[in-house]
């Protein structure tokens, strides 16, 4: 990203000063500042620019091009039904609606994969995701200390709301579950730290120190919010790199171990969420609503000791399936719930050729580690948040990483050399 973007900018900006500035904005994307879909429409028109010569290589790459077009039919679909429903009026506010969710998801993903395809290197890619990550969870711990009282009261634990120096309606109460999501991402460090201290402990060891003491944070930052999902995120995010780090005869016991262990927590309800049996409750009663308009209803039973709820339209507290499919069907139905999972599904499997690909060439590095890290919360966040409303622009931002993996060029063979491919990874190592 170095002569590339200089020229491309048409300024004389060193490596330091663009690499601070891509740290700079995405740490303001992290912090949820408002106005932050604003800051994220000039990254897009940037990426646009500086990418424009290859639009027609673009167009080529089916699996972006077609799900830009099913991002679009989603979001249409999506914003249409919610017009016809009465949830939004033609409001300012509603006109923003409409643009976020018919646009920005389809401009991410082609303004990620245009930018690593022309300019951006693995290292600023890296940077654009320690600083998102460390952005979100100084929003976290400022809305901690906010919220203490008095403000060092570290051992305080808020199971239901907390103040947000921010928002919408500026400093004010929020939910724990739309807040604590911000400070996942920075658990994705974690998933560096088995690489980083296996394989050069000395030459990294500053490195190492960070990512352990911003991952370390970040769990005290979820237990503070009584945050039960950052521990299967963080299961996620570290499993890759003690995968590979086992010897491989251990492999696949240590994986069917893992799994048999798991699943007789979960059949033993030793490991129990109510958003499993209410998610599940919906799935079954889907045909008494398929399009739409917050009209199921249905009880379900909780974890043990918790007793029987109700799923019921608002002000019921269970009135959303915390799930990004779901909760699209309960919202406006089927249709635009079906053209958002087609287009998750076709990126997910790319994604996973993509680090398939990283291992297969014995190239996995501490830096692909980060990047699996925040697609596993982002995943892990779509299947048990309800992720399209409460962190819109997470949403949205998850797909310039996706677009950005999607142009790996040790996976397209694009024109890079492998040794500039190892120049520009040093991130946080390769």
């Amino acid at each position: 990203m170095d002569l590339n973007l200089r020229h491309s900018l048409g300024v004389g900006l060193q490596r330091p000063q663009v690499e601070a500035l891509i740290v700079g904005v995405f740490l303001l994307l992290g912090l949820n500042l408002p106005k932050s879909f604003s800051l994220l429409g000039i990254v897009f028109i940037v990426g646009l620019v500086l990418g424009r010569h290859e639009f027609r290589e673009l167009i080529r790459v089916r699996l972006v091009t077609v799900s830009m077009v099913l991002l679009v039919a989603f979001g249409c679909s999506f914003s249409i039904r919610q017009f016809q429903l009465g949830f939004w009026q033609w409001t300012g506010v509603s006109i923003a609606d409409l643009l976020t969710f018919t646009l920005y998801p389809s401009l991410a993903l082609a303004v990620g994969w245009l930018s690593r395809r022309t300019f951006l290197s693995r290292r600023a890619m890296c940077l654009a995701v320690v600083g998102f990550s460390v952005g979100g969870l100084c929003y976290v711990l400022l809305s901690l200390a906010i919220s203490r009282d008095p403000f060092w009261r570290f051992d305080e634990v808020f199971p239901s709301a907390v103040t947000v120096p921010w928002g919408d309606y500026g400093m004010s109460a929020q939910n724990v579950r739309s807040v604590e999501q911000r400070a996942m991402p920075a658990l994705a460090m974690a998933g560096c730290l088995p690489l980083l201290l296996v394989r050069k402990p000395q030459e990294w060891r500053v490195k190492a120190s960070l990512a352990f003491i911003v991952s370390m944070i970040a769990i005290y930052a979820l237990w503070s919010l009584h945050g039960r999902l950052g521990y299967v995120a963080l299961s996620a995010v570290i499993a890759p790199s003690l995968f590979l780090i086992l010897n491989r005869r251990y492999r696949v016991p240590f994986l069917l171990a893992a799994g048999v262990i798991f699943g007789i927590l979960i059949n033993k309800k030793l490991i129990c969420d109510e958003r499993f049996p209410m998610q599940l409750g919906f799935v079954q009663h889907i045909v008494n609503a398929p399009w739409g308009g917050r009209q199921i209803s249905f009880n379900f039973q909780g974890c043990p000791g918790q007793g029987l709820y109700q799923f019921a339209p608002p002000p019921s507290s269970y009135h959303l399936p915390h799930n990004i499919f779901l909760d699209t069907i309960n919202d406006v139905g089927i249709i635009p719930a079906i053209c958002l999972l087609i287009t998750c599904s076709l990126l997910f499997i790319g994604l996973a050729q993509v680090f398939i690909s990283f291992y297969k060439t014995e190239l996995w590095s501490a830096a692909d580690s980060l990047f699996f890290g925040l697609v596993a919360v982002v995943v892990v966040q779509s299947m048990f948040q309800p992720f399209l409303y409460s962190d819109r622009s997470m949403f949205t931002t998850s797909f310039l990483l996706t677009g950005a993996l999607l142009a790996e060029p040790r996976v397209h063979g694009l024109a890079w050399s492998r040794s500039m491919v190892k120049s520009t990874d040093s991130c946080i190592g390769t």
